[in-house]
């Protein structure tokens, strides 16, 4: 058995290159979500900066300015490893420091229903603005 032999990824969980989609998205994965969310109504932005990360898409509010809502495509490639798990939580506890709500999915979940990733994603929203608005949070 050979230890360092690579995990085998499949074409949508594969490196990220560093061509980008006509719709700004860096991955299979990425934009097989976008597609959906466009389909479905979502307005996201697509690789915004939020300090020394990269934001796969972000939801911004224009009722609730406050809600900020960062969704991360995570093919196994770059999430496989302690390291990067570390970076990610780094990173994610940096994004919640800054008050943005973080949703991840696998990239095996986007690949195999884009469409349920996409509607959870909405429903998450929709919860959120209600909440918020029941708290008079703006």
């Amino acid at each position: 058995m050979n230890m360092f032999k690579k995990k085998k990824f499949n074409k949508y969980e594969k490196e990220k290159t560093n061509k980008k989609n006509p719709n700004g998205t860096e991955s299979p994965i990425e934009n097989k979500f976008y597609n959906e969310a466009v389909k479905q109504g979502l307005k996201l932005k697509v690789q915004m900066k939020e300090g020394v990360y990269r934001l796969d898409f972000l939801y911004e509010d224009e009722d609730i300015p406050s809600l900020k809502v960062v969704i991360e495509a995570d093919g196994a490639y770059w999430h496989l490893t302690n390291e990067q798990k570390a970076h990610d939580y780094k990173r994610e506890r940096y994004l919640l420091r800054k008050g943005y709500i973080i949703i991840r999915f696998m990239g095996s979940e986007i690949y195999k229903s884009p469409i349920k990733c996409v509607k959870e994603t909405i429903e998450t929203i929709n919860q959120l603005k209600e909440l918020r608005k029941s708290y008079n949070v703006k």
